[in-house]
């Protein structure tokens, strides 16, 4: 389970280096106000994924034992670890892209309501 969790830390910092790079290549433009509005735009996408994958993983984890129970008992328990794992990563994907859309959606928002 290490490895996983190792995994999950490397796409955050995956992620946060996306967004950085997004930033700075529009930033490099000097166009102050296009720079703020990508700046909080990527800062509400990566928290919001960052917050959506964790909550879509730890609702598929309540679902696993009902969910893998029968694959467990049709593969002699081998494939109820590949279930939980295939389970757990689609709810934190899934998560983590509507959690970043609601983010990114929050940080234009907000920079429209600075900039007025």
């Amino acid at each position: 389970m290490d490895k996983v969790r190792h995994g999950g830390f490397s796409a955050i910092g995956l992620g946060g280096t996306s967004s950085c790079l997004k930033v700075e290549e529009v930033c490099r433009a000097r166009e102050t106000e296009a720079c703020k509005a990508v700046r909080l735009k990527e800062v509400g996408n990566f928290s919001g994924g960052v917050v959506g994958g964790t909550a879509g993983g730890f609702i598929a984890s309540l679902a696993v034992p009902s969910v893998c129970a029968v694959f467990a008992i049709g593969t002699a328990g081998v494939g109820a670890p590949v279930c939980g794992i295939a389970l757990i990563g689609a709810g934190s994907l899934a998560g983590g892209l509507a959690g970043g859309d609601v983010g990114e959606m929050l940080g234009e928002k907000i920079y429209e309501s600075i900039a007025d």
